[in-house]
């Protein structure tokens, strides 16, 4: 009974170590199928009837060979899901094309962030870009040109200020 505690403790403590951006219910999935394939849990189907309706379904248990695997030091080692792999293109695509945008709006992108695929400096030039983008499209072309001055002055400060203390 403690170490079916222990384990659901575990298997809690990995599932909030899953990034975000993994479709976790298809994890699981490709998981099972995967322990059943290398026939560490032993897959079954059972039926019941209820008021005259049956309803059939899978029923899964540790096999020996998986309970032998709980008390072993070493690694298991398992083929990473479909679902993951396609994920981590997904989130490498879309972070190529957000610095992509912010190359193309004339940021300069730090470039660690950059080869990190993000960070507090990219998310911010991510929402001023998106901002302007959305006064432009909103036809507010006076406060796209009041972004753009702000932009200016902000340049203009930042290499007077880089001057100054470059010649002091």
């Amino acid at each position: 009974k403690s170490s079916k505690l222990e384990l659901q403790k575990k298997m809690k403590l990995m599932l909030n170590e899953i990034p975000q951006h993994y479709p976790k219910q298809q994890y699981f999935k490709e998981l099972l199928r995967v322990l059943v394939e290398k026939r560490m849990i032993n897959e079954s189907s059972r039926t019941s009837n209820v008021n005259g309706r049956s309803n059939t379904y899978k029923v899964f248990a540790l096999s020996p060979q998986g309970a032998n695997l709980r008390f072993s030091k070493d690694p298991i080692v398992l083929p990473v899901p479909d679902c993951i792999r396609e994920a981590d293109e997904k989130e490498k695509a879309t972070r190529e094309e957000t610095i992509a945008k912010l190359k193309q709006s004339g940021l300069n992108v730090p470039q660690d962030e950059m080869a990190k695929g993000g960070g507090p400096a990219i998310q911010a030039m991510k929402k001023w870009v998106d901002y302007v983008q959305f006064q432009h499209d909103s036809n507010r072309h006076e406060r796209v040109s009041q972004l753009e001055s702000l932009v200016k002055i902000l340049e203009d400060w930042r290499s007077s200020t880089a001057f100054m203390n470059l010649t002091a």
